[in-house]
């Protein structure tokens, strides 16, 4: 591993209630949206393997907007990768990431500013709660 460099396992999970499919963040995403390369990015795939069609998602549930957990709501020509679910984000986070005011405060940082822009770019317009 380079030095300076994290690895950060992370794997969203889908939970069947027994009445509905619920995905827990969607993962990096591919084309356009992928923020990472190497062994990410592979979600869909692995719904495949496991025999779960996209369209069959009921709730997708994002803990948080960050790249690594909400990039995969979109497919690699934009539309969005679960056509039937609700998409739930906690309040808060969306407040934040929505608000121009934090947006204008990120701009001198390159990281930050690239996350907002990036959210702005993934997620629905509005707030999906």
């Amino acid at each position: 591993m380079p030095k300076g460099m994290v690895t950060v396992p992370f794997n969203p999970q889908l939970v069947n209630t027994g009445g509905k499919l619920v995905l827990i963040d969607c993962g990096s995403g591919m084309g356009a949206y992928e923020q990472t390369k190497g062994a990410v990015g592979r979600m869909m795939q692995n719904l495949a393997a496991a025999g779960v069609d996209p369209k069959s998602i009921d709730v997708v549930l994002m803990s948080h907007l960050h790249p690594d957990h909400a990039n995969g709501i979109r497919a690699a020509d934009g539309s969005m990768a679960f056509p039937n679910a609700e998409i739930m984000v906690p309040t808060k986070d969306w407040d934040f990431w929505m608000s121009e005011e934090n947006a204008a405060k990120a701009q001198s940082n390159e990281m930050m500013k690239g996350y907002f822009a990036n959210v702005k770019r993934s997620t629905p317009a509005s707030n999906p709660r």
